[in-house]
């Protein structure tokens, strides 16, 4: 490998992935070593998928697909000696047995059935038949904001007959649909979502089907404009009569001069077993309903004041240890299910620790840019450093003692997703289902802060907040006046565990005391504090902090305090 041997692997098949097929296959023939990286399945796919392809016949893999003709890999060269953790956690993802985790989690709900008090390694979802009335739905679910499944709420649907394999072959096997798999286009310099036929999909399928440890996922946001006969397929569940967003516009995508309709909010999802989303948080604090027709999926859940196993959240991003939803279960399924959870935060505090004298850096508003030196000190008291500490380990211990929610979704059930929880789902088996995502009027003004306040969807505000109060008034003035209202007295004891930060600014005002000159304590600003009270102010991303907020509503008062900075 020459120069490239102190590279890994990964950061190599990273770079190759800039080559051309021409280039891939050279850089193949130069040792055993090039020959087995450059047979990465992903860099023959986003070969085929860069060119715009979405009408081809699938041979025995990526690569003979590309190069149209069948590859016998029992006659392939013999790599003796190639020893590579990166190649054989690919081969291991693509024959690890989902089963097992299925079966586990199966078990614990079997023996709940006997045992209401039973206690298992992940909270229980509960299910509920269709004699639960949308009243109720309300109240014991979507208000708390707690999930539910739905058991039988959609066996008059037409799509449980009609949304086979074959039939949605020869139906629509000609019209192209939106995958998953996002591609880089050189010419462009920007990724854009994969299109490939129904048909074309289905034999991806039935070709590679049990050979990909991560299989392309069809993900189409736009069926509903393109093949509207699918709407006809399936009908809005009662619990859900309210789609506030509607008046924004009644259909996704853009119109023919480029103005916004709506967001996407609908999508038609098929996948093999392995495919799935890894933990995410819907778009625009949008609930979500999702209804299988076809397969089994297992979804984990962790609420919104609670960071998933395997995420590290700072302030307002997030970034995920793994690369997709099969690498977390494997990475981490069999460590949840022992009640081993101290390993993980262990060795996560250890990393903290290593960068705690790197603080990220935030810019809101007209804020300092990023890496720019405040005028004063972070450096705190003794007993503000001993406050933090205590907060610390009550939110490390915390951790350590929640468990995520588990369930396994059957065919023809619903699946609701509160607005704000962190979710993750794993195909099983190939799945077909529909989703949808909406704002009701219990999670509008959660929408109403997110739109505010989020610089990359704030367009969005004006169009649907205006449009909203022709239509609501006094739904929409409720939520106003919430809104200035502060975070800390909106949540309560959860502040301690939302993302927040540190105002360094005001840090460096100074109290007079017996003619000293003291710091200010370590204040911790909420989001929606930062973006007004602190507005041009230095302000960090913050993971621990007091337990107040400096707007003189940080003590648990019997009624919300407004805001005094407003």
């Amino acid at each position: 490998m020459g120069d490239l041997s102190v590279w890994d692997d990964l950061a190599i098949v990273e770079c190759l992935g800039h080559l051309n097929a021409l280039s891939l296959r050279a850089f193949g023939c130069c040792s055993r070593w090039t020959y087995a990286l450059s047979n990465t399945e992903e860099l023959w796919m986003n070969l085929i998928l860069q060119e715009g392809y979405s009408k081809f016949t699938f041979h025995s893999s990526w690569k003979g697909t590309y190069l149209k003709k069948e590859i016998n890999w029992m006659d392939s060269v013999v790599l003796k000696d190639v020893v590579s953790d990166f190649l054989h956690n690919k081969w291991y993802f693509s024959v690890v047995d989902m089963n097992l985790w299925a079966e586990d989690i199966r078990k614990e709900y079997e023996q709940r059935k006997g045992d209401l008090n039973h206690d298992a390694f992940f909270k229980f979802i509960d299910r509920r038949d269709s004699s639960l009335t949308t009243e109720q739905f309300i109240e014991e679910y979507e208000t708390p904001g707690i999930p539910v499944i739905f058991t039988d709420s959609m066996k008059d649907w037409p799509a449980n007959s009609g949304w086979t394999k074959e039939k949605l072959v020869k139906k629509y096997g000609d019209s192209t649909f939106t995958l998953d798999q996002q591609v880089y286009d050189p010419k462009t310099n920007s990724s854009q979502h994969a299109r490939m036929t129904m048909g074309g999909y289905f034999n991806y399928i039935d070709v590679l089907s049990g050979t990909e440890e991560t299989p392309i996922y069809l993900f189409d946001p736009a069926f509903g404009e393109e093949d509207p006969e699918l709407l006809q397929d399936y009908q809005i569940p009662k619990y859900f009569p309210q789609d506030l967003m509607e008046v924004i516009g009644p259909v996704s995508r853009t119109q023919s001069n480029g103005e916004l309709i709506r967001p996407d909010f609908r999508w038609l999802l098929i996948g093999p077993p392995r495919s799935g989303s890894d933990f995410h948080i819907d778009p625009n604090t949008t609930s979500a309903w999702n209804a299988l027709v076809s397969g089994r999926k297992i979804w984990v859940f962790y609420p919104p004041d609670i960071t998933p196993v395997g995420v590290e959240r700072r302030g307002l991003s997030s970034t995920l240890s793994t690369e997709s939803a099969l690498e977390w279960f494997v990475k981490y399924f069999n460590i949840l299910k022992e009640g081993k959870m101290e390993s993980i935060y262990e060795h996560n505090h250890e990393d903290q620790d290593q960068d705690e004298d790197n603080e990220n850096e935030v810019n809101l508003e007209g804020g300092d840019e990023a890496g720019n030196e405040g005028e004063g000190s972070d450096n705190q008291e003794g007993e503000d450093e001993d406050e933090d500490d205590q907060i610390e380990a009550e939110f490390d211990e915390m951790l350590k003692n929640t468990k995520p929610y588990m369930c396994i979704q059957e065919p023809g059930e619903i699946v609701f997703v509160p607005s704000g929880w962190w979710h993750m789902v794993l195909n099983i088996d190939l799945t077909i289902a529909v989703t949808h995502n909406y704002v009701s009027e219990r999670n509008l003004f959660k929408a109403y802060q997110f739109l505010a306040l989020d610089k990359e969807h704030h367009f969005l505000f004006k169009p649907f907040f205006e449009n909203l109060r022709k239509k609501e008034p006094q739904m929409v003035n409720k939520v106003e006046q919430l809104f200035k209202q502060c975070q800390f007295a909106t949540i309560g004891k959860q502040f301690r565990f939302a993302p927040y930060y540190r105002c360094i600014t005001c840090e460096e005002r100074t109290v007079t005391e017996d003619d000293e000159q003291k710091e200010s304590p370590s204040l911790a600003c909420c989001v929606g504090c930062a973006q007004t009270c602190h507005q041009g102010h230095h302000l960090t991303d913050l993971q621990w902090g007091r337990f107040y907020c400096d707007c003189n509503a940080g003590t648990m008062l019997p009624t919300p305090q407004t805001c005094l900075h407003l």
